[in-house]
C-alpha cells in the first residue's frame, strides 16, 4: 500500500485501494465461475478423432491461465518430477523399446495421442491441488453433484416418457442409460463419486432423495461395475462409520439391529431373486444385465458384453513380455491387435497402467494412492470432513479400476491432487507457486 494505493499484480499497475477490492472481487468471481463450470462439464465427454474429449478440457485450460497469473497454481517438485520421468519413460518405450522387441510400429498420431493424455491428467492433478489449497474443492463438488442429479433426472423421466426417442445420445444401445458420457460404465461410476459426496453432506430428506435418483441411474446404465461399486461403497461407509462414528450404547444398538435386517434384506432377495429381477426387466430392460451378478458372477465377468476375464488375461500376457519397462503410451491396442488380433483395453486401471508405464512406476503410484487412502482412514489427524469426502470419492474410482480403466479419469485425477495437497507427505510438501 503507498499512499492509499496498492501494486496490482495482474495489470502490474498502482491503483487505488477501492478500486483494487473491487478488481480482486471480480477475478475472484471468474475464478469461481470457472470452477464452477468445471464441476458441470465433468459430467461429459466424447470421443473426438480417437480422444475422448470434454468440455471441461477447454475450462481447465483456462482454469490454468487465471490460476496462474493469480500466482495460485500449485505446483508439486516431487509429483512434477515423476510425471516427466514418466512422460520420459512412455514416449522413449513406445516410441523405440516398442518396435524393436514386438512386431509392431506404433503409428506417430498414436504417440502424440497417448503423451496428450498423460499431460491432460497431469494438469488435472495440479488442478487439485491448487483448488484443494483455495478451499474450492467443495464448490466444483457442488456443481459437479447438481449436473449429476439433473442428468439422473432424466433416467426417470424415461420410465413416464420415451426419452430414448428424443434424446437417443443419452443412451448406450436401446436400453442403457449413459447420460452426457461416451460409456454406461463410466457414466455409473461417475454417478457413484456424486453419491460418495452426498452422503458425506448433511443428513435430511434432500439427501435421501437425490440418493435415490442418483442410485436409480446406476441402476438404469445397467452396468454390473456400478452395481458392485455401490455394494462395495455402501459396506465400506457402514464398516467406516461404526468404527470411527459409533462410541455410544443405543447407536451402537441401532447399528446392529440395521445390520441384521440389511443381512435379513439381502437373503429374502437372494430367494426371491429371479422373480423379482424379471418382473423389474419387464419395466426397466437395463436390470436384466444386473441379474447375473448374483445368479452366477463368473458368467456376469465373462458374459453379456463383458468379455472381462479375456481382456485381463491378454493385459497379463503383455504384462509379461515388458514387465519393467512397460509398452509405453498409445500403443496399446495396437500391440494387441497385432500380438492376438484383439484390440480392446484391459478394463482395469491397475492392469492398464502396468502395462503402459512399466511395474516400478505403476507400483510407485498405486502404492502412494493405496498409502493416501490408508492414511486419512486410520489416523485421525487426517480424518477432516474435507479429506473424508476426497477419501470417498477416490475409493469409488478404485473399486470402479477393478473392471474397467479410469486411468485418465478427469475427476479421479482432481480428487487425488487435491487429497495428495491435503495430507502431509504426499509430495506437495515442497512445491512451486504461480510459475
Amino acid at each position: 500500500v503507498i499512499k492509499g494505493r496498492r501494486y496490482n499484480p495482474m495489470t502490474r499497475t498502482l491503483i487505488s485501494s477501492s478500486n483494487f477490492c473491487e478488481e480482486r472481487t471480480a477475478i475472484s468471481s471468474w475464478l469461481l465461475a470457472f470452477v464452477a463450470l468445471l464441476g458441470i462439464s465433468l459430467n461429459q465427454a466424447s470421443l473426438v478423432y480417437g480422444l475422448n474429449f470434454s468440455v471441461a478440457d477447454l475450462i481447465s485450460v483456462v482454469l490454468v491461465i487465471t490460476l496462474f497469473f493469480r500466482r495460485n497454481f500449485q505446483l508439486s517438485v516431487p509429483w512434477l518430477l515423476f510425471f516427466l520421468v514418466l512422460s520420459a519413460s512412455t514416449l522413449f518405450v513406445s516410441a523405440f523399446v516398442v518396435p524393436f522387441i514386438f512386431p509392431y510400429s506404433p503409428e506417430p498420431i498414436n504417440l502424440i495421442n497417448g503423451q496428450i493424455k498423460l499431460l491432460a491428467v497431469y494438469v488435472y492433478f495440479f488442478i487439485g491441488g491448487s483448488l484443494a489449497r483455495l478451499r474450492m474443492m467443495r464448490h466444483v463438488l457442488r456443481w459437479y453433484l447438481r449436473t449429476s442429479l439433473l442428468v439422473a433426472g432424466l433416467s426417470w423421466l424415461n420410465l413416464v416418457v420415451n426419452v430414448r426417442a428424443i434424446l437417443p445420445t443419452l443412451f448406450f444401445g436401446s436400453m442403457r442409460f449413459r447420460g452426457l458420457m461416451n460409456d454406461p460404465n463410466y457414466f455409473a461410476v461417475l454417478q457413484m463419486a456424486a453419491v460418495a459426496y452426498l452422503w458425506n453432506l448433511e443428513g435430511g430428506y434432500r439427501r435421501n432423495v437425490s440418493s435415490i435418483i442418483l442410485v436409480f441411474s446406476v441402476l438404469m446404465s445397467g452396468s454390473k461395475t456400478g452395481m458392485m461399486v455401490l455394494i462395495a461403497f455402501a459396506l465400506f461407509k457402514f464398516i467406516d462409520s461404526t468404527v470411527w462414528e459409533t462410541k455410544t450404547l443405543p447407536r451402537i444398538t441401532i447399528r446392529m439391529i440395521s445390520l441384521i435386517l440389511a443381512v435379513l434384506g439381502i437373503m429374502v432377495f437372494l430367494i426371491y431373486q429371479d422373480p423379482v429381477l424379471s418382473r423389474l426387466s419387464m419395466y426397466i430392460p437395463a436390470f436384466g444385465r444386473l441379474s447375473l451378478l448374483f445368479s452366477d458372477f463368473a458368467k456376469a465377468v465373462s458374459e453379456g458384453g463383458s468379455g472381462r476375464d479375456r481382456t485381463w488375461a491378454v493385459a497379463l500376457e503383455l504384462l509379461k513380455l515388458s514387465p519393467i519397462f512397460g509398452v509405453g503410451a498409445g500403443t496399446y491396442t495396437g500391440l494387441t491387435r497385432a500380438l492376438w488380433n484383439y484390440g480392446s483395453i484391459a478394463h482395469n486401471t491397475f492392469l492398464q497402467i502396468s502395462v503402459e508405464w512399466g511395474l516400478p512406476l505403476s507400483l510407485i503410484f498405486i502404492t502412494t494412492l493405496i498409502t493416501l487412502v490408508v492414511k486419512v482412514s486410520l489416523k485421525e489427524a487426517y480424518r477432516t470432513s474435507e479429506n473424508i469426502m476426497l477419501r470417498d470419492i477416490l475409493l469409488v474410482f478404485l473399486v470402479g479400476s477393478l473392471a474397467i480403466s479410469l486411468n485418465n479419469a478427469r475427476l479421479f485425477w482432481i480428487v487425488f491432487g487435491a487429497l495428495a495437497y491435503s495430507v502431509k507427505g504426499s509430495g506437495f510438501d515442497e512445491v512451486t507457486r504461480g510459475m
